[in-house]
């Protein structure tokens, strides 16, 4: 979209192996201390969500974009962002299973004398 999105390369480092190596390979070759990265087929609505999701640990996707923002997401590997994270979200939570144990029995407070 030939938008410019600042964000810290510590930050996009630690949520995509993807960016990372990016630019890790830009700090090799010599680049810029502040390189930029040119991210083809990835709306700038869909990053600036990203980004949200990334900074903040949530986010709120209109229903329209949910499937361009699931395939950027994966695309860029985002840690925690993927279609199988979205469709717990959205599905129906009483089949899903957590594998919690159950609690049962009464519980002890405090120490045994």
């Amino acid at each position: 979209d030939g938008h410019i999105i600042p964000a810290h390369q510590v930050v996009l480092g630690c949520c995509s192996p993807q960016l990372l190596q990016l630019l890790v390979g830009a700090r090799a070759a010599g680049g810029p201390q502040h390189p930029l990265i040119l991210l083809r087929g990835i709306a700038a609505a869909d990053m600036h969500l990203i980004l949200q999701f990334v900074y903040t640990g949530q986010v709120v996707v209109p229903q329209q974009q949910l499937n361009t923002f699931l395939a950027a997401a994966e695309d860029l590997e985002i840690l925690g962002l993927s279609k199988k994270c979205a469709d717990i979200h959205i599905g129906d939570l009483d089949d899903f299973d957590l594998g919690l144990p159950e609690l049962t029995g009464k519980r002890k407070t405090g120490r045994q004398k």
